[in-house]
């Protein structure tokens, strides 16, 4: 495994211009442990595994949580997949859009080949099928912040290590972020009409709802008392 993982990494290499390869999807979706620590002492700057995020009946392949885990590496899973969505993978978006408020989205490289996965469309209803799929999204969740799976394994990084401790004042509230690393995004929920706020940026999701970008480790939010 340790030779394919080196031959792998060179032929990467020749495809494209100064690249920096961060995140292993495991074959098949399968990974053990000895395979896991294989990829970490062959190549040490693979960051982040992906495996899937829901449990398929009958295959035993690597499920896994948005989370850092204790090895250093960070798991970013891959909900859905495809150019073209399914109507079950179509379910299965809404589904963790509205509860986590993720999308994590994968294209095989062998999508463009196989049949059975659309190939047979063209490439160009493929890639129209595709942006349309993004543009549909964006349009309903205009606060998702589109990454790559590295930005997306740091935000996992910088959720998974923060601590909020919260303060509520006679017009507000104080919030102390630690650790603070360069941003930090919260969502909040109050009855009470927003004045201000301070070491951040606020914008409103729905009545009462609001995502908040801490631009600082301090953040004081002021509202109107009735």
């Amino acid at each position: 495994m340790s030779e394919g993982l080196q031959e792998l990494f060179r032929y990467g290499k020749t495809l494209f211009l100064d690249p920096r390869f961060t995140t292993y999807v495991p074959p098949s979706n399968y990974l053990c442990d000895e395979g896991r620590q294989a990829v970490r002492e062959t190549i040490p700057q693979i960051r982040v595994i992906s495996g899937l995020y829901l449990r398929e009946e009958g295959v035993n392949a690597l499920i896994q949580e948005f989370r850092e885990e204790s090895d250093g590496l960070i798991s970013v899973p891959r909900v859905t997949s495809g150019f073209i969505p399914t109507d079950f993978s179509r379910f299965t978006m809404a589904q963790e859009l509205l509860l986590h408020g993720v999308f994590s989205h994968f294209i095989h490289p062998d999508d463009l080949l196989d049949e059975a996965r659309g190939a047979s469309l063209g490439w160009k209803n493929l890639h129209d099928g595709f942006l349309d799929l993004l543009k549909e999204i964006m349009d309903v969740y205009p606060s998702l912040r589109f990454s790559t799976s590295t930005e997306g394994a740091a935000a996992i990084q910088r959720y998974g290590r923060l601590i909020i401790t919260q303060q509520e004042t006679e017009d507000g509230l104080k919030l102390s972020l630690s650790p603070f690393y360069d941003e930090a995004w919260i969502a909040m929920r109050t009855r009470n009409p927003i004045i201000s706020i301070q070491g951040g940026k606020m914008q409103e999701i729905t009545s009462g709802f609001y995502w908040i970008e801490a631009e600082s480790p301090q953040v004081h939010i002021q509202w109107k008392v009735k």
